[in-house]
C-alpha cells in the first residue's frame, strides 16, 4: 500500500521534485525486493547499494560494481582563460534517467540511462558563466551509443539560454566521444567545447585546454 502511494506520488512529479521522491520510491522497492525469507533486514543493510544503478536494478555493490573511472581536469589546476575547475561529483543513473525524462519521455530515458557504469560531473567557472563537463562511462559501446543519441536530442530540445538573476546564461549541449565506452558532455557556452578536449585511456579520462 505504501509503495503504491509513493509510486503515484513519484509519477505525478517532475524534475527535482521527482528526483527527491524517487530516492524514497526506489529505496522502498529495493528493500521490498531484497527482504524475504532468506535475507534479513540487517543483511540488506550490510550489502546496501552504493550507486543508484544498484538501487534501480536490485543489485549489490558485489553483483554490479561501479565501473572504474578516473577524471583529471587540466591537472586540476587553473584552465586560464578557458575557465577554472571548481568541484566535481557523481550524477548517477537515477538522475540521468529523470533528467532525460523531462524532454524525451520515460521509456526512452530509461533505455538511454541503462548501461550506466560511472560518471563525473565537473563544474567549470568561465567568463561566460558556469559550465559543466560531464564525463560518462558505459558498460558497453552500445550503451554509450544510446546515451549519446539521447543527450544530443535532449540538448536540441532545451532552451539555448536560461536567466539567472540579471544574467542570461548559455546552456548549449556539445558531445565528445574520446573512446567507445566514454561520452563527454559539455554544458554551457559554446566556447567550452571549443576550448576544451577530452582524451580517454581505458578508465582514465583527461580534460585539457586545446592547443
Amino acid at each position: 500500500m505504501v509503495s503504491t502511494i509513493l509510486m503515484v506520488s513519484y509519477r505525478n512529479k517532475s524534475g527535482f521534485s521527482q528526483y527527491a521522491t524517487a530516492l524514497y520510491h526506489y529505496g522502498l522497492l529495493y528493500f521490498e525486493n531484497r527482504v524475504d525469507e532468506t535475507q534479513s533486514l540487517p543483511d540488506v543493510f550490510d550489502r546496501a547499494p552504493l550507486t543508484t544503478e544498484q538501487l534501480l536494478h536490485n543489485e549489490t555493490p558485489a553483483s554490479e560494481p561501479r565501473t572504474p573511472l578516473s577524471v583529471s581536469v587540466a591537472g586540476e589546476e587553473s584552465l586560464s582563460r578557458y575557465g577554472t575547475y571548481t568541484n566535481r561529483g557523481t550524477v548517477g543513473e537515477l538522475f540521468t534517467r529523470i533528467a532525460l525524462d523531462q524532454e524525451l519521455g520515460r521509456e526512452r530515458a530509461i533505455e538511454a540511462a541503462a548501461g550506466w557504469g560511472n560518471d563525473t560531473l565537473t563544474t567549470v567557472a568561465t567568463d561566460d558563466g558556469p559550465g559543466f563537463v560531464w564525463v560518462t562511462r558505459w558498460d558497453a559501446a552500445e550503451d554509450a551509443d544510446q546515451f549519446e543519441a539521447a543527450i544530443e536530442d535532449f540538448g536540441d530540445r532545451r532552451p539555448e539560454t536560461v536567466t539567472s538573476g540579471d544574467r542570461s546564461l548559455s546552456t548549449t549541449f556539445e558531445v565528445d566521444r574520446p573512446s567507445a565506452d566514454v561520452v563527454v558532455v559539455y554544458i554551457g557556452s559554446e566556447s567550452l567545447s571549443e576550448t576544451l578536449s577530452a582524451d580517454a585511456d581505458g578508465e582514465h579520462v583527461t580534460i585539457d585546454p586545446r592547443d
